[in-house]
């Protein structure tokens, strides 16, 4: 990934950010209608969402993009299905935990993407900001995961006013830690 130039300061790409217009969120599936497969958690990971430090927590990682070629949403959007599809290790994403079977169920509901357009800049050091990347991140109330409500991951691109972007993703920390969540970035993108 190509970390930009950035010119804007970041307090005020953060308020952008707060008042930039939300588009309707998308939900990326597979392309292929699943068998709801259920994909047994080991027992440790099945802890993983009981423990309350770990229930509620996310993993979230932004990474900042220069001169995005004009429609970068819908090549993202179209790279993650296909890494949703292909990936072994990364497939699961698309389903829901369901706690009765102590497993993960195949069931393609998807990965939530949603685009943010900042009549702003892409304000400097943008891939090293955590309060961008918190203002960013889609995350899901932990118990809304654990109990299958809720996706296991979520995406959210902002689009800034000169060309520039930031891709946030976020993950249960129940299904992915931070190393995880890198590779399936880096997998994806």
């Amino acid at each position: 990934l190509l970390l930009g130039k950035a010119t804007a300061p970041l307090p005020a790409a953060l308020r952008a950010i707060h008042s930039g217009s939300r588009e309707v969120e998308v939900v990326v599936r597979k392309s292929a209608p699943t068998d709801r497969a259920l994909l047994p958690l080991k027992i440790a990971d099945r802890i993983w969402f009981t423990v309350p430090m770990i229930a509620n927590s996310y993993r979230a990682y932004a990474f900042a993009l220069s001169n995005c070629p004009p429609g970068v949403g819908a090549l993202l959007k179209a790279a993650l299905a296909e890494c949703l599809d292909q990936s072994a290790a990364f497939g699961f994403l698309s389903g829901r935990h369901d706690p009765s079977a102590g497993a993960v169920v195949d069931s393609n509901e998807g990965v939530p993407f949603t685009t943010v357009r900042v009549e702003h800049a892409l304000p400097e050091g943008a891939e090293h900001s955590e309060e961008l990347l918190y203002r960013l991140a889609d995350i899901r109330p932990s118990a809304e995961v654990a109990a299958g409500r809720a996706p296991l991951a979520t995406a959210t691109l902002a689009l800034f006013s000169d060309g520039g972007a930031v891709l946030a993703v976020s993950a249960s920390h129940a299904v992915l830690d931070g190393e995880a969540l890198m590779r399936f970035v880096s997998e994806w993108v």
